[in-house]
């Protein structure tokens, strides 16, 4: 995250920048545009559905973020605990991660591209993470899953 928020991720405009012969700069997950790093995880269509997704299940107010720091912005803006707040920056912080390991999949590997796989990852990885985390006992996989428990 702090990579991405300071534009030293190495995406296709950061390696032309450096004179790098990327081929074609278009962005991996969508062809669309330029490959930046605001497009990658904000703008692309790709992106879009796995954040529509991760706010549906999370049941937070659609947000529109165009960089890092706008996605930082609104969380803090949102009328919730601070608790839910942490839990929101823990799953953004993982949706990135599995968007752009997404993107590498796609670059490296040739692998397509599912929505529904990335926000699947992120489901499951950000439950480990809050279990491992959370010091008043478990919570079970469904509720998880609702996004549904009383520490919120």
């Amino acid at each position: 995250m702090w990579r991405a928020s300071l534009d030293r991720l190495a995406t296709k405009e950061a390696l032309r920048y450096r004179n790098i012969n990327v081929g074609v700069g278009a962005c991996a997950l969508c062809s669309e545009v330029e490959e930046t790093v605001d497009h990658l995880f904000f703008g692309c269509r790709v992106a879009c559905g796995v954040w529509d997704a991760i706010g549906s299940w999370c049941k937070v107010p659609r947000f529109f973020v165009f960089s890092f720091s706008d996605v930082l912005h609104a969380i803090d803006d949102l009328p919730y605990t601070n608790k839910k707040k942490e839990i929101l920056r823990g799953i953004i912080a993982i949706a990135c991660w599995q968007i752009w390991k997404a993107r590498n999949e796609k670059v490296f590997n040739g692998l397509d591209i599912n929505v529904v796989h990335i926000v699947s990852d992120v489901k499951s990885l950000a439950y480990l993470w809050f279990k491992s985390r959370h010091k008043g006992g478990s919570i079970a996989w469904r509720n998880w899953c609702m996004f549904d428990f009383p520490l919120m």
